[in-house]
């Protein structure tokens, strides 16, 4: 099923995905790729799902957030993709990889990967800034 969506007089067409129906898994936020080849989708449901843009075939599921997904980033610099949720925590995951990067919330956590001292807030400036 496809539904239009309009912003300042911009309208798109989005595919109504059929995993997403349930009410334990409503998308919370969504976010396109700067090539358009693939889209990403936060839920309720606590995933992160990407999506083909031109089939609307699952790509990828990615888990870690504890509560609902409720914001998405991609970066247009690096692979990398931000989500942020009800758990209080950004995280940054890394595309190449598909494994979390980095994390910062309201502790600031830092995490210590590849020999390499990785937080949200540093990669979000790196990948967009």
């Amino acid at each position: 099923m496809l539904a239009y969506a309009c912003i300042n007089s911009a309208c798109f067409g989005l595919l109504l995905l059929p995993a997403h129906l349930s009410l334990r898994s409503w998308v919370r936020s969504i976010a396109f790729d700067p090539s358009n080849e693939w889209f990403a989708t936060g839920s309720a449901d606590r995933t992160i799902k990407l999506w083909d843009t031109g089939s609307g075939q699952l790509k990828l599921t990615l888990t870690g957030h504890i509560e609902q997904i409720t914001g998405l980033a991609v970066s247009s610099r690096h692979p990398y993709m931000f989500s942020a949720s009800l758990d209080k925590e950004v995280k940054c995951w890394d595309l190449e990889h598909n494994k979390v990067r980095g994390r910062g919330g309201a502790q600031q956590q830092q995490k210590q990967q590849s020999g390499q001292e990785c937080t949200a807030g540093a990669r979000a400036q790196e990948a967009f800034g």
